[in-house]
């Protein structure tokens, strides 16, 4: 499994929403079929955001 940093996931979500911050908030906080349900954020394991701590971005 190949590891991404925060920033470059960011980086890539900014382009793909064209810098709409809510929708990126929105898709990062939503279960998601593909993910078995869970939500992008909870497979995130940074000093800001994890999925015990439940960190906002």
């Amino acid at each position: 499994m190949k590891l991404i940093t925060k920033d470059y996931l960011l980086s890539q979500l900014a382009e793909f929403f064209e810098g709409d911050r809510s929708m990126m908030d929105e898709w990062l906080h939503t279960p998601l079929p593909v993910l078995g349900g869970e939500r992008p954020t909870d497979f995130m394991d940074t000093k800001e955001t994890s999925k015990t701590t439940g960190g906002n971005w």
